[in-house]
């Protein structure tokens, strides 16, 4: 019987430790086959992604994509998404991130701004992919690719498509080879995506309400056990799904429970067969093997059922010197150490899911001032975190359980039901996974702007929604701000250009009948000398204020530049629309009233320009144009600082522009010509000066008058060049006459304002007459009053040093201008000529008589000479020698002549 028993307790014993190895071999089996299954399908996804890669590299070198012909490229896409049918779409994005052609259906251009994969693949130029998302449509997971479109190496666009996950099922069954195993796939956030058997874990949930951990989160890849709700403890394998942005994993698992019940049920049938055996032998044998084998066997028995019943830590403690009966403990104590040391490693996983589970509801608690919010499909509130009680002033005691129209204004409560129905009744979601702007509703009662984020996931037959929601309130603030800058003049709080430009618009779109005006000031320099900056900018103010108070509730009045004021004035009223001029008028004669600085009446020259509205031909284009053209015509017009505008207004402007070119090409190409005419002393009745008149000759048969280009060319800076002409060829002209003809004739040439009030003025005068070899006594600069009194003090000083020089100096069209008896009195002048106006009245006329006779006297008097200009006829010569003139020039001494025929006229004279 002893040897019965020596011989069955080491099998028995046997028997325990093999199926306990069993159990072992079972569970690294199943877990090489699971790291084995999850390699699988990481290594599908990355070699579908791979083959998505050259799929659109190849797309993107077609020209059908990249020539930007949008049919050409929608019938490539359409063909190449009815042959890929894994790809749920295939896009082209433009520079601008507008999705241009498509394999779908595209009313009009998409904006994608907001997609991470195509501002990826702009910024990096290289092929990207997006992270799982589900389709707005389908609801189901999808990636999404996007290859660079590249012109000489800048990113012009993107070629797009996504990949459904409904594959990945199918998949799995080619996968897994045996009975129980299961796999769900998931993202960084702990979305399902997929799952094996197919719906066995509905997409869309996390993966911690079925109780499956994070094992990903913290490392690479990995094992672990974990347990269902169902209380069922699995084993699983994490595998990490690589180049997907944020992330995303496959855990394969099995029942840990089915593998130790087998090793157990296997363990009790060959202990009881063991035990049978031994019971019989030991009925045969019992009294020899008793004293051997059974306390030892008792104990070894007694400690397989702690084992089995989980208490790891049993030792046999059995001496290895007790033979076979020692190698059997032994053995078992190895079996004991093994089991607890997995265990431990099992148990290390749990802690690391439970860390994970109170970090996720750390980051939910903790989400600072962003609101956090779940609802059911009834619409009631399920959750609720910190930053919603800040956003909404609701405490989580309060609102849990509380319908989500607590936080919905009144007016929007009526969409949100009809959309709550409809995403129960149809499943169709219209801005899951869009961000929208709206408003929501606080608990004291106002209106919060808040930007709303929404999800939403299905728990077996129930819907749930989660919304991200942020204040928006300092960025509205700011957004009103920056629009309120962006239409009003920074100065006087007036509208700006901008709004203007928006209102005269939408008034001309409406058809509206009034006028639009340009209202300039200028002149203000004195002011700003005699009272300071500040009393330009109170001018400025308070011509804003003058013209504001014109306005009726159709109008706008804006600050347009510095010194620039528009008016927009609209009217219904047919009265008012045929008096307009009147209302312009209106306008003018407010800004150019007086203001009181410091007690003292102070005036600006104001320039107003004005265009009707025409309700057929009017462009806010056009007006405008009009506007500028008719102002432009009142700043130089001598007659009227209010102009409206006409045709023939832009007509001599375009005239103008014309000649302004054409007068550039005659000073480069020297075209202008010198005609002179004399000057007749009435005493001696001799030739003793001319006047130098420049010409031009645009053809043979065409002359343009210097009436018509000298005011020109002063107004577009030419002025200068064609006087520089004008006095170095006089000086030639008589230097010649006086060396080869010996004629000593005075010479006089005309002077604009701004010529004798430049520095260089003076330089080029002398230059010219030395160069030419001209006595400075035969030049005679000619100025007219205006030109004296624009710049005074700068006249004066080059006019006496002209006058130093040994030149004369003579005051042209006088009568006309504004030099006062003090001025004249001071100014360096060797004689006046009369205007024409005077002496062509005067055989009739005895005021102009009386004008010529106090000219002259008052020139005698100061011990200056006179010429009459305009002696046409016989009796403007009688009269002017008995009025006491000394000299007159005019068409009835001679018309201006080419300098040949002038040297002819003067040798006749003699």
């Amino acid at each position: 019987m002893f040897l019965i028993v020596l011989v069955a307790l080491p099998i028995a014993i046997f028997d325990v430790y093999k199926e306990t190895q069993a159990k072992q071999e079972n569970i690294i089996k199943a877990t090489e086959d699971l790291t084995r299954s999850s390699d699988a399908v990481v290594g599908k996804v990355h070699d579908l992604i791979e083959t998505s890669h050259e799929l659109l590299t190849t797309l993107a070198g077609v020209k059908e994509i990249s020539s930007g012909n949008i049919e050409a490229c929608t019938n490539l896409l359409q063909e190449v998404g009815a042959r890929y049918t894994k790809y749920s779409n295939f896009s082209v994005v433009n520079e601008d991130k507008y999705i241009v052609c498509s394999s779908g259906p595209l009313p009009k251009p998409v904006l994608v701004a907001h997609s991470p994969n195509i501002n990826q693949a702009f910024a990096t130029g290289k092929f990207a992919v997006s992270p799982f998302k589900f389709g707005v449509l389908s609801g189901k997971p999808i990636l999404v690719f996007s290859e660079p479109l590249l012109d000489q190496n800048k990113v012009v666009g993107t070629v797009n498509t996504g990949l459904n996950l409904t594959w990945v099922a199918g998949y799995f069954s080619s996968v897994f080879k045996h009975k129980g195993e299961q796999m769900v796939m998931f993202d960084d956030g702990g979305v399902v995506l997929a799952s094996y058997p197919n719906g066995s874990f509905p997409v869309g949930i996390t993966i911690s309400e079925v109780g499956i951990p994070h094992l990903a989160r913290d490392v690479k890849k990995g094992t672990g056990t974990f347990k269902l709700e169902s209380g069922e403890e699995m084993i699983g394998v994490v595998a990490v799904i690589p180049h997907i942005p944020k992330g995303a994993n496959v855990v394969s698992f099995t029942s840990l429970d089915s593998l130790e019940s087998v090793f157990l049920m296997d363990l009790y049938q060959r202990l009881m067969i063991v035990g049978f055996l031994t019971t019989l032998s030991l009925i045969l044998a019992w009294g020899g093997a008793r004293a051997l084998l059974i306390n030892p066997i008792n104990r070894l028995v007694v400690l397989s059922e702690a084992l089995a019943k989980g208490n790891l830590k049993a030792r046999s403690d059995v001496s290895a010197d007790m033979g076979e009966l020692g190698r059997l403990g032994q053995t078992f104590d190895q079996m004991a150490d093994a089991l607890d040391t997995r265990t431990a490693a099992m148990e290390q996983a749990r802690e690391a899911m439970l860390d994970s589970e109170t970090k996720l509801r750390a980051i939910f608690q903790s989400s600072g001032t962003t609101a956090i919010i779940s609802s059911d499909d009834e619409g009631n509130i399920v959750s609720w975190n910190p930053g919603a009680e800040k956003v909404f002033g609701y405490n989580e005691k309060e609102i849990l359980g509380q319908p989500t129209t607590r936080i919905i204004p009144d007016r929007y409560k009526g969409a949100h039901s009809k959309g709550l129905s409809r995403v129960v009744e149809t499943g169709a979601y219209k801005i899951i996974g869009k961000t929208v702007e709206l408003s929501g509703l606080h608990k004291d009662g106002h209106e919060v702007p808040v930007s709303l984020s929404l999800g939403a996931w299905e728990v077996g037959q129930r819907k749930y929604f989660s919304a991200i929601i942020n204040d928006i309130t300092v960025r509205k603030q700011s957004e009103k701000k920056i629009n309120q800058l962006a239409y009003t003049d920074y100065f006087t709080g007036m509208p700006n250009e901008a709004f203007f430009l928006e209102r005269l618009n939408e008034n001309i779109d409406q058809n509206c009948q009034g006028f639009v005006a340009s209202i300039e000031l200028s002149g203000m320099g004195d002011i700003v000398g005699t009272f300071g900056l500040e009393a330009s900018e109170l001018i400025i103010y308070e011509t804003g204020k003058r013209l504001n108070e014109q306005m009726n509730p159709l109008s706008v009045v804006a600050r347009t530049g510095e010194r620039l004021f528009k008016v927009l004035y609209i009217s219904d009223d047919e009265n008012e629309i045929a008096h307009l001029a009147a209302i312009a008028e209106r306008f003018y004669q407010v800004a150019s009233d007086s203001f009181d600085l410091m007690g003292s009446s102070v005036f600006v020259h104001v320039s107003m320009g004005i265009s009707l509205i025409d309700r057929e031909e009017s462009t806010a284009k056009l007006l405008l144009t009009d506007v500028e053209i008719a102002l432009h015509e009142a700043k130089n017009s001598i007659t009227s600082s209010i102009v409206f505008f006409e045709d023939s207004i832009k007509k001599q402007l375009v005239r103008s522009t014309q000649i302004v070119a054409w007068l550039r090409s005659a000073i480069e190409n020297s075209e202008f010509k010198l005609f002179f005419q004399p000057q007749f002393n009435l005493k001696t009745n001799t030739i003793v000066g001319c006047e130098a008149l420049i010409r031009w000759p645009q053809s043979s048969q065409e002359w343009i008058s210097p009436g018509e280009f000298i005011p020109i060319a002063e107004r577009s800076g030419l002025i200068e060049e064609i006087t520089t002409w004008t006095v170095d060829n006089a000086c030639m002209t008589a230097a010649s006459w006086l060396s080869e003809q010996d004629l000593k004739i005075r010479v006089g040439v005309n002077i604009s304002a701004e010529e004798l009030a430049s520095p260089e003025f003076l330089r080029y005068v002398t230059n010219f007459i030395q160069v030419s070899g001209l006595p400075a006594e035969l030049l005679e600069i000619e100025i007219t009053e205006t030109a004296l009194m624009k710049d005074v003090v700068m006249a004066t000083r080059n006019l006496r040093k002209i006058r130093d020089m040994g030149a004369s100096i003579a005051i042209d069209d006088f009568g006309t201008g504004q030099a006062s008896l003090a001025y004249l009195k001071n100014f360096p002048i060797d004689r006046l000529k009369i205007d024409q106006s005077f002496v062509n009245g005067a055989p009739t006329n005895k005021t102009d008589q009386e004008i010529i006779v106090s000219i002259v006297n008052l020139a005698h008097s100061l011990g200056l000479e006179v010429i009459a200009e305009g002696a046409e006829e016989e009796e403007h010569i009688k009269l002017l020698v008995a009025l006491g003139c000394d000299e007159v020039q005019g068409f009835y001494i001679a018309k201006p002549m080419p300098a040949e025929e002038f040297v002819d006229f003067v040798k006749a004279y003699r």
